[in-house]
């Protein structure tokens, strides 16, 4: 709903940044907000990047020795990457914009499960507290895809096909197994946003796709 005195419109984002002042300010109109690429960068290395090397290291250190807070590190560390996707393609739906930025910017080993790798994962943990579970269509044969959390490094998406025990039928069922390592997952998401932030210097559909991002609600 509008209010038509003014151009206070709830369907839009009007808390944006303020590069003079270095975070997030009210605008009434945020049509008349604009930033540069540099500008830009400066948001995703100053609060994005910043806030992820902030809060994450000593709860990964943790985690490495001791097992503690595996969910709570996977559910944290989430948002930044939607974040991040949200700017740089704003015009598909969630799934979409992260699988066009993992692609982009990860390394290819994110490539072949990346839905799969973000469903389980993000949707799971912020929805329903555990990973998800899911049937997968591969090649017209339909996997249960599997999750688990490890802090060794060489497993890192390494999908693995399983027999997957079922309670109410005898049968095992085949299932892909999706591992994730937290620590993995922090460096290539920090890497991923730097390299980012280096194109939005450069790069001026980058910047326009990060103003309509940044405005916008979803």
């Amino acid at each position: 709903m509008n209010d038509n005195s003014t151009n206070w419109d709830r369907g839009i984002n009007h808390y944006l940044y303020t590069p003079s002042t270095n975070d997030l300010r009210f605008y009434e109109d945020p049509n008349k907000w604009s930033l540069s690429g540099p500008q830009a960068a400066q948001y995703v290395r100053g609060h994005l990047i910043k806030s992820l090397k902030d809060d994450h290291p000593e709860v990964l250190e943790l985690y490495q020795q001791s097992g503690k807070h595996p969910f709570m590190l996977m559910r944290s560390m989430m948002p930044y990457l939607e974040s991040v996707s949200t700017l740089y393609e704003p015009g598909k739906n969630d799934l979409d914009r992260v699988v066009f930025f993992v692609k982009k910017y990860f390394p290819v080993n994110y490539d072949a499960n990346a839905r799969e790798f973000y469903s389980i994962y993000r949707n799971g943990l912020m929805h329903r507290h555990f990973p998800k579970c899911d049937l997968i269509d591969i090649g017209g044969n339909l996997l249960l895809a599997g999750w688990e959390i490890t802090a060794d490094p060489q497993r890192h998406l390494k999908a693995t096909h399983v027999k997957f025990p079922i309670e109410d039928n005898p049968n095992n069922r085949d299932g892909l197994l999706i591992p994730v390592c937290p620590r993995c997952f922090y460096d290539d998401l920090l890497l991923a946003m730097g390299k980012y932030a280096d194109d939005l210097e450069k790069d001026n559909q980058l910047v326009n796709n990060f103003l309509k991002g940044f405005r916008s609600k979803s």
